[in-house]
This record gives C-alpha cells, structure tokens and sequence, in this order.
C-alpha cells in the first residue's frame, strides 16, 4: 500500500464530550522553487477547555522520514516524542509528537504544532473530521503566484456549517479559506460510511498536469532488480511446468505468492511507491503489496507471459478515481495483471488463502491505472471474480423430542470463500473449532454443531464448506398436545442485522455480501401428519430480493430459500425503513411448520 496524506488531528478527551475546541485553526502553505512546489508548511492552533469538569487532553501530531516537526507548544508541559506505527502497518517510520495537557474547567489552552513535509506530492488531502467537538474552525491554503496556475483546492460533501473561499491577492498568490462552526465530534459506528465516503473534505489537485504525469511518477519508484539471481524464474518454471494453458500458469503463480509470501506493510520514505525486488520477496518470503505485486509480474514474464503492475484505490478507503484526481489520493493499492490474449487477467497477492480467479471485494469496480511502457491503460476492474459470491446452506432433521437433530453444512464460493479460508487458517488451532461452529449456527442461539469441520481439498479450489453431521437445534421442535410446531428458519445469511437507530448519526456503508440460497428438510415422524405448511413468500425492495417456499411429500416438508443483495448502502434517514425490512425477512423464516399425531 502505498500513501496518500490525508491531514487530520488525533486528540482525545479523557471524559466524553468535556473537552471542547474553542478554536481550531490550521493553515497550510505550498512552499514553491520556480513552477513547482518543494515543500509545505502547516501551522496549527488548537484552543481547548473544560465544560463540566476539570480534565485533560492528549493533543498530537504525526511526523516521519519527509515531514519535520518544526515546532510544538502548550502551557506547563513538555512534549514526548515517540514512533508510531499505524494499524496494520509492519513499518512506516512514523513519530509522534504528543502533550499531555490538563485542562481546568471553565479555562482554555492553547497547543501548537507546526511542521514543514519535505515530499509535497503527499498533501493531496484535508479530511474535515473531528474526534471532539469544535464551535470555531478555520483551514487555510495559501498557493503562491508561481503555483497558482496549477494548483487549486476542490470541496467534497461540505455540509450547511462549513464554507469555502477563495482570495487572490495583489500579487498573484491565492489562499483558499474554510469557516465552519459548531462542528460535532465524528464518533465510530458500526458499519457507518468510511472518512472516504462521506466525511466533508478538501482535494488539493495540480501535483500532476494530468494522469501521464502521475504515471511517469509511479514508475519512476521502479524497483532495483539489478541483484536478482535466476531463483525467480527458476520457481516461476517449476511453478508452471505441469500448466497447460497460460490462464493455468497466471493461477498457479498467484496461488503460490498468495500463500507463501506473507503480507508485511513497509511504507517508510521511498518504499511507500518504490517496491522491493522480485528477487528479495522471493528470499525473504515476505513483502507488501507493492512487492508481491512485482514478483509476480517478473514470475509472469519469466515463462513467456506478459506481466504488468497496476495501481488502484480500494473502495472505501480512497474517496476519489485516478480519472477524476491524478493525485496519490486517488490510490492505496498495488496489484499486478497478466495480458493473455485479448484479455487482462488481474492478480491480488495479497489475497492469502483465495481461489484461483478471485477479485477481493475492495478493487471490484475500481479504476486500475495498468502499466504500459511510456504510456499507461485505464481500466475498470470487474466487479465480479471468476467465481460468484455465494453462500448455499443445506440441513437434513429428523425430530428428537423437542430438538431437531441431523446433518448441516454451509458452502461458499467468491467473496466469503476467500473470507472463511483466512478467518480459518489466520485463527490459531485451538480457536478454529469454536470459529466453525459458530459460522455453522448462525444466528439460531441454540443450536449446536458438534465436530465441524473445514472441507477444502486445496487452498486454490472455487469452493469451502463447513459441515457437521451432528447437528441439534435445540427446541425447534416443540410439542403442545397432538401437536408439533417445528422452526426450520431456512434464511440465516449474513449481512442483514437490525441496526440501532436510537443515536446513530450516519447511515450503512456498502460492504461485501453473497447470494444465499438453502434447503432444509425435517422428516416427517411415524404417526404424524403435516397439518399446516406456512405460505410461500416473496419479498422486494431496493436492498434486497427473498423467496421463500415450502413443499412437501408423505414423509418430509422442505424450506427452500433465495435471497439476492441489491444494495446494502442505506442512508441515515433510510434506517427505519430498511430494519423494517429486515425484520420482515426475519417474520418469513420464522413461520412455523404445524404436524398434527394421529392417534
């Protein structure tokens, strides 16, 4: 992955919402030599207080290899410098400089940072989001005379409180200036819309004249293969010498690296663009996505194929398309594709544990910038991998007392294929029997499935299942007089929960869901006969599509279920709307079976 700089405080008050930022001002400025822009210098300015109670609040500020910490203040304490690793992030040579500042109650401090980042192309991005609420604040961007033909700032989702203008001064320079007021705190939600989506932000463009531009900026980050032995295509030919197709030979490489080369985020200075050698990954056995992306593009061309890198911006982390900003903003993500034919095959290597053919669910749909000499191709990535996303759920009862009791597995190919296999293989042995079973039984509480096990045969393979063959669904049967009421509740996808709307502030998020289809039976017991089916049912709506029907024979009722996600991005004011649907959902696979005993 590489880095996009998005600038944006951290701080954290000790009792919710105690601490307020009277004033929050910070003021960017592009430092030029001749046409093009060298440095930028930020200063910022940040006065709290206490509203109910005396507190404190950790004020900090990110620096590191390119970003220099010029200055740091606050009344009566002294800062502390330490490293600082993102989550995720192996290393990216990150500080932070950080106060611990108390604050009185009724009384204000001011704390203040100012840094100088040495690699401009980095500043791209303002996202407006803060972890505290703000009565006033204010951004600047001051562009100078020499840049001012260039560069300029674009506004994205400002809501009613925030404004942006823009002044020319006498001498050419032009300062972009944002005013916003009573701006409330961004507090974390489950599944609520990335920074990326929806959050107010403010794009610098003019880095880069045009996309050519950035291109022939990524690809002057090559990486030095200079050293590289024959060990790369040695194991790229053993690899491939049983392949009988160049699609088999793309499969078998991305299998490999997929699997062997563990995923290591290494951003610090040069290497956020430039990838390690082929043959270094290789030997380490070890690289991020910019290296695993170049060994298979030197694999690929080692047995005759043609092996390209591909840059791209995964969804929900990156807000804007390399068509709409050539900026690095608009890209956190290496792949590498193979030109077989008249058709582009694209290879993530750091999909651990996922089929051959598969897309992860971030790049689907994406703008893949896809290396072409000294010229570049744009593309869209599928939004569909080689094999669909799907989740089928099968169970086969009989009744036991109260409880129904037999055999239950669900398979799954595409997105939660891939998802299953790394949940499993990335859970230590103790812990996979637990993660089975609660993936066999959800969301039933009460249902048990003793011994399950992971079916698949190769990591490669299009499909996974979990399965058990001794199931107990405890009290899905229950018996009242001459009577048994039996919950077969056939739709238990995932992805579809009632959320609390209570105190939510912002909507759903798109995320990754599967067609679901299941077919559960329950056998009829000697001296019972089916006295009520439940209705067949069909549901529509622009979040998903349900089917739902029951059949029956002398011996068995069936519940067979589809269920197809239409979106799953629902904004705030659409909550209600879409839990009553989701509740409804529920009522369908709730209706009960009815057998009557005749005596």
């Amino acid at each position: 992955m590489f880095y996009a700089a998005f600038v944006c405080s951290v701080k954290v008050a000790a009792i919710e919402d105690n601490i307020v930022a009277t004033k929050d001002i910070a003021v960017h400025t592009l430092v030029a030599e001749g046409d093009r822009a060298i440095a930028v210098k930020s200063e910022y300015e940040t006065v709290y207080t206490a509203i109910r109670a005396d507190d404190e609040v950790v004020a900090t500020k990110l620096y590191g290899d390119y970003v220099e910490m010029v200055k740091a203040s606050a009344p009566g304490v002294k800062p502390h410098y330490m490293s600082w690793e993102p989550d995720g992030m192996f290393h990216t040579g990150s500080k932070i400089c950080a106060f611990q500042v108390p604050v009185k109650k009724g009384k204000e401090v001011k704390v203040t940072f100012a840094t100088r980042n040495k690699w401009p192309e980095q500043f791209c991005g303002v996202a407006l989001v803060w972890p505290y609420n703000v009565k006033e604040a204010m951004v600047k961007i001051n562009i100078p005379a020499a840049l001012a033909g260039r560069y300029s700032v674009e506004p994205r989702n400002l809501p009613q409180q925030m404004l942006l203008q823009k002044a020319v001064e006498k001498n050419g320079d032009v300062c972009y200036t944002l005013t916003a007021s009573d701006i409330t705190s961004r507090k974390a939600e489950d599944g609520a819309p990335t920074v990326a989506e929806d959050a107010p932000q403010l794009f610098i463009t003019g880095h880069f004249n045009d996309l050519k531009a950035l291109y022939n900026y990524f690809r002057s980050f090559e990486a030095d293969e200079t050293d590289n032995d024959d060990s790369v295509a040695e194991m790229a030919r053993r690899l491939t010498a049983s392949c009988r197709s160049e699609e088999e030979k793309v499969d078998s490489i991305a299998a490999w690296v997929r699997n062997n080369i563990r995923y290591v985020a290494v951003e610090n200075g040069d290497y956020a663009l430039r990838p390690a050698s082929a043959g270094e990954v290789l030997s380490k056995r070890f690289g991020d996505c910019k290296g695993s992306a170049n060994l298979i593009k030197a694999m690929l061309r080692d047995v005759g194929i043609d092996g390209r890198l591909v840059w791209v911006g995964t969804r929900g982390e990156v807000p804007t398309q390399w068509s709409e900003i050539p900026s690095l903003q608009s890209g956190n993500h290496q792949i590498a594709c193979a030109v077989v034919n008249d058709s582009i095959i694209y290879v993530d290597g750091t999909s651990s544990y996922a089929p051959d053919g598969y897309l992860p669910w971030g790049i689907r749909g994406r703008e893949a910038l896809i290396e072409n000499g000294d010229d570049y191709i744009l593309r869209e990535i599928p939004n569909t991998s080689r094999h669909p996303d799907k989740e089928s759920l099968k169970g086969d009862f009989v009744i036991d007392g109260d409880d129904l009791r037999g055999a239950l597995s669900r398979t799954y190919t595409g997105h939660n294929r891939a998802y299953i296999a790394n949940l499993y293989y990335s859970s230590t042995a103790d812990k996979r029997k637990d993660l089975l079973e609660r993936l066999l039984t959800y969301p039933k509480k009460n249902l048990v499935a003793a011994d399950a096990a992971l079916r698949l045969n190769n990591l490669s393979d299009a499909e996974c299942a979990v399965e058990s063959v001794e199931a107990v669904d405890n009290g899905a049967a229950r018996h009242a007089g001459n009577k048994c009421y039996i919950d077969l509740r056939p739709i238990r996808a995932f992805g579809f929960d009632v959320v609390d709307v209570e105190s939510r502030e912002r909507g759903l998020s798109a995320k990754p869901v599967s067609d679901y289809e299941s077919e559960v039976r329950v056998m009829i017991p000697e001296g019972y006969s089916l006295e009520q089916l439940p209705e067949n049912r069909a549901v529509e709506n622009q979040w998903f599509c349900a089917n739902l029907e029951y059949t029956a024979t002398e011996d068995s009722v069936t519940a067979r279920a589809t269920l197809k996600p239409r979106s799953v991005t629902v904004p705030t004011e659409k909550l209600k709307e879409y839990n009553n649907a989701v509740k409804m959902l529920r009522r369908m696979s709730q209706a009960q079976i009815v057998l009557k005993y005749e005596k």
